[in-house]
Order: structure tokens, then C-alpha cells, then sequence
């Protein structure tokens, strides 16, 4: 087995090469990156799972145009009165949340 460390630049520039380039902004995948880089163990770097396995939200009035039936529809619909922090929190009972800092913006794991 083979271990290597990829730094911020090489997985931005793994997006590219896989052609997935257009599967998240940039500030998106600086925060799926910086999530990744806080794991304490070694993780497997396969893009093509990471462009599967989650879906960037440029807000939660995107989010919900998704996942607009269920729980989390009924949690988040008078979402005008929360704070980014508070929906995070909410969406994060239901699966995987990234913040996308200094923006609207989240990444979350698709379910």
C-alpha cells in the first residue's frame, strides 16, 4: 500500500484531472479538503466518491427545493428566523454537514 499527503492544491487539482471540476465551487472543496485534513486517521482519496457521495447547497432555500417532503422539510420551512449555525446543526440530524465558511453555502453527505 501505498500512503501519500495531499495537500489543499493536489486535491483541488485531483477535481480537474477526474473531470469533476464542476461537481463543487472552490470554496466547497476547500472546506470538503479542511474537513478531510481534521480526520485522524488515513482516508482513501477517490473523487469520483466524494462528487457521488455529497452535494454542495448554495443556501438552504436550495436545500430544501431538494428535500422538500419528510422531517427535515418540516424542521427547516421556517427556516427565515434561523441562524446558518442552527440549520446546520438541524440538517446534521439527518446526515453529514460541511460548512462552507463565509458564505451561505454547505456541503452535506446525499441520503
Amino acid at each position: 500500500m501505498l500512503i501519500q499527503t495531499v495537500t489543499e492544491d493536489m486535491f483541488f487539482e485531483a477535481f480537474k484531472r477526474a473531470g469533476r471540476e464542476n461537481c463543487f465551487s472552490y470554496e466547497a472543496v476547500r472546506a470538503i479538503f479542511a474537513d478531510f485534513d481534521e480526520y485522524d486517521e488515513q482516508v482513501e482519496f477517490d473523487v469520483v466518491a466524494i462528487a457521488c457521495d455529497y452535494d454542495e447547497y448554495a443556501d438552504i432555500d436550495e436545500f430544501l427545493a431538494v428535500y422538500s417532503v419528510g422531517d427535515i422539510y418540516d424542521k427547516l420551512k421556517n427556516h427565515k428566523d434561523l441562524t446558518k449555525e442552527q440549520i446546520l446543526e438541524a440538517t446534521s440530524d439527518y446526515t453529514y454537514v460541511i460548512d462552507i465558511p463565509d458564505s451561505d453555502g454547505f456541503v452535506v453527505a446525499v441520503f
